[in-house]
């Protein structure tokens, strides 16, 4: 976790310093400044988690200081340290936030009783952050950033295409967006007034956004999400999906950000950009989608693969063209994956329902192009089965697999790259690793990194969580946290506890 000290007199600074960096373990020390104005200014690059500030300095005092990020819409917590033992300075703190108030010297117990305590409420902030739990459930979410706002709106994020398996750790073609990267790229889009704050969604290419403040009304909204979109997708070259309602009061922000995810996933469309607050009209059938199935089993049938390809390219041509969402391709696919497979005449009865081959491809497809390849060699692999390709057995494949993962932790390796090194498909790739490992490759290369993890920390206690996060790959310290606690079911710092 990341602090950053604000102290005018240089000893104290460096004795603050040490005694913090002497206790080791998550915390680093990521900045200092010898006043409030030149804080202000650094603070914004750095993002720390806690600022450490002392009262009386020149220019711009540590009150003001921490007014001036309340005024901002910062998370960070504030701790006051000062040698005047003065009543009004403790009940302005009390009135900000401020998580402790230390005297000078600073007591090396104190100190530590104050990280702990640091340390139990960003956990608690986190974990309302993230809003997956409340989405799936009856939980509730506690957004502290909106007294005085009258203005409030909440949009849902998607980069690439959206999963529906809860089993995935992270989205197999997307690699994860922190959220406070997100934040920082929409701010300069809101007026000053507003506050921005972005959380982790259901999977690692999904964020729940809220608004609050000026600039919410809908044509300015829509406008200023578009220009976030585009620079979304500049970002991560994929395409973006944005769903966003206003919001009445901050009571209704959950049922909101609801509303959001159930439009994004509705909404979305392949290879384009999609910002909108209305939902999309009601699916309609293919009404044509039987007939095709009797084609597509003729051309297995009697071996016509080059018939096959141009049936499935001219049925996303016309999707394409009449702007067919995702979601209503999916259950158009699932429809004809599932009717080939119980057709006595083709003979094959493979192990997954339709919905996990489908959902894969839509992993990785960024367009209706890549869709429409992706399902013809899916139909060629599945129903006109033959040897091996290029007579690998899955159990070698499997095996190659885990090998360059395992001399590669510390790399982001997508499917895509992870196909052009195997020099295979990737749909093929996801059939096999699956039916040997009952996995995605991507969750298990994440679920690798981890194992390495719980072996760094019990065998360098003292190593910092930011270095064991970065040694893995992982680009944001909470993030690893997140996915270790979702493997490994304690956090790292208490898996570290534990030992």
């Amino acid at each position: 976790m990341k602090i950053f000290l604000v102290e005018d007199e240089v000893i104290a600074l460096q004795s603050l310093q040490r005694k913090i960096e002497d206790f080791g373990g998550e915390w680093t020390v990521v900045g200092t400044a010898s006043n409030g104005t030149e804080a202000l200014n650094l603070m914004q690059a750095v993002k720390p988690d806690v600022v450490f500030t002392d009262i009386r300095m020149p220019d711009m005092d540590g009150i003001t200081l921490i007014e001036k990020l309340r005024e901002r819409g910062s998370p960070v917590l504030p701790v006051i340290i000062s040698g005047y033992q003065e009543f009004e300075y403790a009940k302005q703190a009390v009135r900000l936030g401020v998580a402790e108030y230390l005297l000078k010297p600073v007591n090396p117990e104190e100190l530590s009783d104050c990280l702990a305590h640091c340390a139990q409420r960003l956990k608690s902030q986190r974990s309302r952050d993230n809003v997956a739990s409340f989405l799936v459930g009856d939980d509730s979410i506690s957004i502290e950033l909106l007294p005085g706002e009258n203005r409030f709106a909440a949009a849902y994020l998607i980069v690439s295409n959206a999963l529906s398996d809860l089993e995935h750790v992270q989205h197999p073609s997307v690699p994860y967006l922190p959220s406070a990267n997100v934040e920082r790229l929409l701010s300069p889009l809101f007026p000053a007034a507003a506050v921005v704050r972005c959380m982790d969604g259901f999977f690692s290419n999904e964020k729940a956004i809220v608004l609050a403040g000026d600039g919410l009304e809908d044509g300015a909204l829509q406008q200023r999400l578009e220009r976030a979109a585009a620079l979304l997708r500049d970002l991560t070259g994929q395409f973006i999906t944005l769903f966003y309602r206003r919001a009445d009061s901050p009571r209704k922000l959950e049922s909101v950000i609801r509303a959001c995810r159930r439009g994004a996933l509705e909404n979305m469309l392949l290879g384009q950009d999609v910002v909108t607050a209305q939902s999309a009209p009601p699916p309609v059938p293919d009404e044509e989608l039987s007939e095709r199935v009797k084609f597509f089993t003729l051309f297995l049938r009697q071996n016509q693969p080059e018939d096959l390809q141009k049936s499935i390219r001219k049925m996303f041509q016309s999707w394409e063209a009449s702007r067919r969402r995702a979601a209503e391709i999916k259950t158009d696919m699932v429809f004809i994956l599932n009717a080939l497979k119980h057709n006595p005449s083709l003979h094959q009865d493979f192990p997954f329902h339709g919905l996990f081959y489908v959902e894969n491809l839509l992993c990785f497809a960024s367009s209706f192009d890549e869709y429409a390849e992706g399902f013809y060699q899916l139909l060629m692999e599945l129903f006109r089965p033959g040897p091996e390709e290029k007579g690998v057995t899955s159990e070698d494949l499997v095996a190659q697999i885990d090998a360059y993962f395992r001399a590669n932790l510390a790399e982001n390796i997508s499917l895509q790259s992870l196909s052009d090194k195997m020099g295979l498909s990737k749909v093929y790739l996801c059939r096999i690793f699956k039916k040997q490992t009952d996995m995605t490759p991507i969750d298990y290369f994440t679920r690798l990194k981890i194992d390495r993890a719980r072996t760094l920390i019990a065998e360098h206690p003292s190593m910092p969580l930011r270095e064991i996060s970065d040694a893995l790959g992982f680009n944001d310290t909470y993030y690893f946290s997140k996915v270790f606690k979702r493997i490994v079911g304690v956090s790292p710092s208490e898996a570290r506890a534990e030992k």
